[in-house]
């Protein structure tokens, strides 16, 4: 689940799918409020499952953000034109 805290903050939770359990909060930047979000089976080569976080700043730029699923650790940055 991606969504955006009180203060502004843009974090993803991930949690197990068999029973809910909670394995580790990804945070993505504030200045790309996500639109959408999606996990990814492991496309970016390496090897483990990643979230894209799709979000657009307020001057209407585009930019996908590829985290590493369990790790949070940053694959890509991809801007949208």
């Amino acid at each position: 689940m991606v969504g955006v805290d009180a203060t502004g903050a843009v974090r993803a939770q991930v949690k197990e799918i068999s029973d809910g359990a909670l394995v580790g909060v990804i945070n993505f930047s504030r200045k790309y409020p996500p639109l959408d979000a999606i996990a990814i089976n492991g496309v970016a080569g390496t090897g483990r499952n990643e979230i894209a976080v799709l979000g657009v700043n307020v001057s209407g730029q585009h930019r996908l953000q590829i985290k590493d699923l369990l790790t949070g650790n940053l694959v890509n940055n991809i801007p949208v034109p």
